[in-house]
C-alpha cells in the first residue's frame, strides 16, 4: 500500500461524511484518506481502490453498490466533458425582389399582370432545423425557447407590425429571427421547415403555450394550423378595376375527424410541410423570405369562381396547384417533390 498522506485535502471532511455510514468505523479513516488520494486520478485506478479497500472485505456485496458509492465520490473524470452548444442565429428577412416589405407599402410587377399589390399579414411559423456538413451529414439543431417567438419546436416569424393595412389581425412586435444552439460543426448548408410539427399541429390553441397561441394563425382542430398567412390586395392598371382580394393560408389538409372540433388521430393526407435547404448558409448570412419569387407565375388580379380568394391550400384549387408547386411541394401528395428543391419563397443574401 502507498504511504497515505497525513494532511487531510480540503473537502476531506465532507468525504468522510458521506462514506461514514458504509465503511466499517474502524477502517474509516484507512479507506478514505487512499480513496480520497487516488480519486482524481481517473475512475479505473479509483474502482480499483474501492475493490481492494471494501469488497475485500465484504463491505460492497455487489456491483450496484460499487456504482452507486463511485457516483457519490466522484470529483472528477479521466474523460473529456461533452462541449457546450454553440450558439446560432438566423436571420429572416421579408422582401418583395429586392425591396424589403412594410405594411402600407406598394409593391409593382407582381405576378404574371405585373400587378401592385399591398400586404396585410405576413406571418409563418418554422421548424426542424438543421444543418448539413461537407459530407452531407444532418446536425440538429436546438432551438432556444423564449416563451414568446419560440418554443423548443417551432418558431413564429412575424413581419408586419399592425399599422396601416396590417392593422385588423397584426400585432405591433415583429419577429424575424431564430434563436438556437448547435454542436458547433461545420455548415455548408442549412435546413428547416415551413409548417408546424404534427405532434403539435391539432391542439387547442386557446390552451397552447406561445408561439402556437395565435388564433388568426389556427382553422380549427380538424385542420389545424395556418403555416403560413399572407393577406394582400392586388391592383392592375385598369383603375376601373376592383381590387382583388387574395389570401394564402399553406397548412395541412385532408385531415379526417368525427367533426371540425375534434382533432384527428392519423396523420393528414396533405401534410403540405415544405422542406428548404439553403446551400451555402453561414452565420450572418440573411434568408430571404422573398414573396414576389412565390407569385412569379400566378395571376393575382383574377380568382377561379367558386373557389377560395387566393389558395388555402385545397389541391383542386387552380391556383393552390401553382403557390404549393412554387414551394416544393407535390399537390397531389402535400410531400415534398425531389426534396422540395423547386422551392421559391426561400433565398439567401
Amino acid at each position: 500500500m502507498p504511504k497515505l498522506p497525513r494532511a487531510w485535502p480540503t473537502g476531506k471532511g465532507k468525504l468522510y461524511k458521506r462514506l461514514g455510514q458504509i465503511v466499517a468505523p474502524r477502517d474509516k479513516f484507512r479507506t478514505i484518506d487512499l480513496a480520497y488520494a487516488k480519486l482524481c486520478d481517473g475512475k479505473a485506478r479509483f474502482m480499483s481502490v474501492l475493490a481492494s479497500s471494501f469488497i475485500a472485505r465484504s463491505w460492497f456485496r455487489s456491483s450496484c453498490l460499487l456504482a452507486a458509492a463511485l457516483g457519490l465520490l466522484s470529483c472528477g473524470d479521466s474523460t473529456s466533458p461533452d462541449p457546450l452548444p454553440t450558439p446560432l442565429k438566423v436571420n429572416f428577412a421579408a422582401k418583395l425582389a429586392t425591396t424589403p416589405f412594410a405594411c402600407g407599402s406598394i409593391y409593382p410587377g407582381i405576378g404574371t399582370t405585373g400587378a401592385s399589390v399591398s400586404i396585410k399579414d405576413f406571418r409563418m411559423y418554422v421548424s426542424n432545423f438543421r444543418t448539413l456538413d461537407a459530407t452531407g451529414k444532418e446536425h440538429p439543431i436546438a432551438l432556444v425557447s423564449d416563451k414568446k417567438w419560440q418554443s423548443a419546436t417551432v418558431a413564429l416569424l412575424d413581419f408586419e407590425n399592425a399599422t396601416g393595412p396590417c392593422g385588423e389581425l397584426g400585432t405591433t412586435e415583429t419577429n424575424s429571427e431564430v434563436n438556437a444552439t448547435f454542436d458547433g460543426s461545420g455548415i455548408a448548408a442549412l435546413k428547416f421547415s415551413l409548417g408546424v410539427p404534427e405532434a403539435e399541429a391539432h391542439q387547442n390553441v386557446g390552451l397552447a403555450a406561445a408561439p402556437l397561441s395565435l388564433g388568426s394563425m389556427f382553422w380549427g382542430w380538424q385542420a389545424g394550423y395556418k403555416f403560413m398567412r399572407v393577406d394582400f390586395s392586388a391592383t392592375g392598371a385598369d383603375p376601373a378595376m376592383p381590387a382583388s382580394q387574395w389570401l394564402i393560408h399553406v397548412g395541412s389538409t385532408g385531415c379526417q375527424s368525427a367533426a371540425s372540433s375534434v382533432a384527428p388521430t392519423t396523420a393528414c393526407a396533405r401534410p403540405n410541410r415544405a422542406e428548404v435547404t439553403l446551400v451555402g448558409w453561414q452565420p450572418g448570412k440573411t434568408v430571404v423570405v422573398d414573396f414576389a419569387s412565390l407569385l412569379a407565375n400566378v395571376d393575382v388580379l383574377t380568382n377561379t369562381p367558386a373557389t377560395a380568394p387566393g389558395c388555402m391550400s385545397d389541391p383542386e384549387d387552380p391556383e393552390c396547384k401553382l403557390v404549393l408547386a412554387n414551394l416544393g411541394l407535390a399537390v397531389a401528395t402535400g410531400q415534398c417533390a425531389g426534396g422540395c428543391v423547386s422551392q421559391k419563397l426561400f433565398r439567401l443574401e
